[in-house]
């Protein structure tokens, strides 16, 4: 910035330098600040998500909970080829067959060759799905099971059985909400006259928690 001469009224010519850069504190405050605000909106939608969810898994007891048969069971019969691909059952072939032919819910679980039978499990955040197929004539018998409030909750606060979709905005969620708690520390810590309280206030939060965990956990 140039510096620009001018003159006031008493005829003394004031000469004005350049501009003082804010300081440092200044700059990281103002940035945190940011941060913190366009971080905020989403991450409170997750924080109120994930609250509500820790609640419900806390009282299971208010809802209904576990599985329960939604529709009748859906059965059928494999082709001779089909049950050719079944001598040796792999488990992409095994699902790329069921589906095909079946509705089922979730992803895989697991597959497990009794000989006679081959047993099939899908589950999910939705429900799961256990599939029956008997070698020896073919039948193919799929029974769907419908999740309860409590379980689809379960699924979605804790990630499992929700698919990779689900896991990855959870990542997402847990990062952002780590700068979000990250700016607003470092705002908290940053204001002097506040220094004692801010320190007094995260000194007794970590020692409520630290007695609670020893008091009912440990």
């Amino acid at each position: 910035m140039t510096r620009v001469v001018s003159a006031n009224a008493a005829g003394v010519t004031v000469r004005q330098g350049r501009k003082s850069r804010p300081p440092r504190k200044g700059r990281l405050m103002r940035l945190a600040r940011i941060v913190h605000n366009y971080l905020s909106a989403f991450a409170f939608l997750m924080l109120i998500l994930f609250a509500l969810t820790g609640i419900l898994l806390n009282h299971p007891q208010w809802f209904e909970g576990g599985y329960s048969a939604s529709e009748n069971a859906q059965t059928g019969a494999l082709s001779q080829a089909d049950l050719g691909r079944l001598e040796n059952p792999i488990t992409e072939d095994v699902e790329k067959l069921v589906r095909d032919r079946f509705r089922v819910i979730g992803q895989l679980e697991g597959v497990e060759d009794l000989g006679d039978e081959i047993l099939i499990r899908f589950k999910g955040s939705k429900g799961r799905s256990f599939v029956t197929i008997d070698r020896s004539v073919g039948e193919v018998l799929v029974e769907n099971e419908r999740a309860g409030i409590v379980s689809a909750m379960n699924a979605l606060h804790t990630g499992k059985d929700t698919g990779k979709a689900w896991r990855f905005v959870i990542d997402i969620a847990a990062i952002i909400i780590l700068l979000l708690s990250l700016a607003g520390f470092l705002l908290f810590f940053m204001m002097r006259f506040r220094l004692g309280k801010s320190l007094l206030a995260c000194g007794s939060s970590l020692a409520l928690l630290a007695i609670a965990y020893v008091y009912f956990v440990y």
